[in-house]
C-alpha cells in the first residue's frame, strides 16, 4: 500500500474491512496513520507496538497471522529487534510460529532481557535465548538452567554470569524457595573454571552459605583464598586434613578464617583435641 498516494477513503476501507496482510510496511503505515506511532520498523519495535495496541484491525490481523507477521519482520528489518520482553515471550510461545521462524527471530534480537525464563515454553528456545545472552542473570534463571543442565553449570550459563555479573539474589533463602540445594548449585559455580574469581567472590559474599566440606583439591589457589576470605568453609577436622594434604600453603589462612572454631577443636574438652595440639 502506498500510504502517500492512495486516498484516505480507500485506506480506511481496506483497514475497516481488514483487507490487508500484516506485511511490516503496511503495519508500520497503519500504525502511523491510525495511532500516530511512526518509525517502529526502523526502531526495531514493530511487533511490540502492534501487540500492545487495544483491539483493532491492526492487532487483529497481526495476531491472526503471526507466522507471516513475525517471519517478515525478522527478514525485512534492517536493524536489530528491540522488542519488549513480554512480547518476545508471546511470540516464542505462539503455536502457529514455526521453529525456524522463532530461531531467526531470536537471532535478530538485541538489548532484550527475559526476566523469567520459565515463561518460555520451549526448551530449545530457552537454550537459544541463553546462548544469545538475552536472559536476565537472576538467581531464578540461573537455578533453572542449572537444573535443566542436569545440576551443572553449562558453558553458556557460565558465559551469562561472566557477561552480566553474579546474581545478587542467589542465597540460601532463594534456593529453599525453589526447592534447590544451595550447596549443590553454589558448589558447582565455585568449581566452574569459566566463572571468574571475582564473580565467585560476589556469589559467596551474597549467599552467606558455609560449606561443611569441599573438595578443595579441585580448585585453584585464588578460588580457595576467596572461599576463606568470605568464610565459606566451616572449621572442622576433615577440612584441616584436606588443607594439610592438598593446600598446605593455605592451612594457616584456613585456621585464621575461623580462629575461634579452631581453638574449640583443640580445646582439652574436645574429643578431637589431642590430634590438633
Amino acid at each position: 500500500i502506498d500510504f502517500q498516494n492512495v486516498s484516505s477513503a480507500l485506506l480506511d476501507f481496506v483497514y475497516d474491512n481488514r483487507l490487508f496482510m500484516p506485511a511490516p510496511l503496511i503495519i508500520d503505515g497503519y500504525l502511523n496513520l491510525k495511532f500516530g506511532i511512526s518509525g517502529s520498523m526502523g526502531l526495531g519495535t514493530l511487533i511490540t507496538e502492534t501487540l500492545k495496541l487495544p483491539d483493532c484491525p491492526i492487532k487483529d490481523v497481526a495476531s491472526e497471522n503471526m507466522e507471516y507477521f513475525v517471519s517478515n519482520v525478522t527478514r525485512e528489518s534492517k536493524v536489530p529487534l528491540k522488542e519488549a520482553p513480554m512480547f518476545v515471550v508471546s511470540v516464542l510461545n505462539e503455536k502457529s510460529i514455526r521453529a525456524e521462524t522463532a530461531k531467526a527471530f531470536i537471532e535478530v534480537l538485541a538489548n532484550v532481557e527475559i526476566e523469567d525464563i520459565n515463561q518460555v515454553d520451549s526448551a530449545d528456545y530457552r537454550n537459544s535465548l541463553l546462548a544469545a545472552q538475552l536472559i536476565k542473570c537472576s538467581a531464578g534463571n540461573v537455578i533453572s538452567f542449572y537444573r535443566w543442565a542436569g545440576n551443572s553449570i553449562s558453558d553458556d550459563l557460565a558465559r551469562l554470569i561472566e557477561s552480566k555479573g553474579a546474581p545478587t539474589d542467589l542465597n540460601a533463602a532463594k534456593c529453599e524457595e525453589t526447592g534447590e540445594d544451595a550447596a549443590g548449585i553454589v558448589g558447582e559455580i565455585i568449581k566452574c573454571e569459566a566463572v571468574s574469581v571475582e564473580n565467585k567472590k560476589a556469589i559467596l559474599a551474597g549467599c552467606g552459605f558455609k560449606f561443611a566440606s569441599f573438595d578443595i583439591d579441585e580448585l585453584d589457589g585464588e578460588t580457595v583464598e576467596v572461599m576463606l576470605e568470605t568464610k565459606a568453609i566451616g572449621m572442622n577436622c576433615d577440612m584441616l586434613e584436606k588443607f594439610k594434604a592438598c593446600k598446605p600453603g593455605l592451612e594457616i589462612d584456613y585456621i585464621l578464617s575461623d580462629l575461634d572454631g579452631f581453638l574449640a577443636l583443640i580445646d582439652a574438652d574436645s574429643p578431637d583435641g589431642a590430634e590438633w595440639e
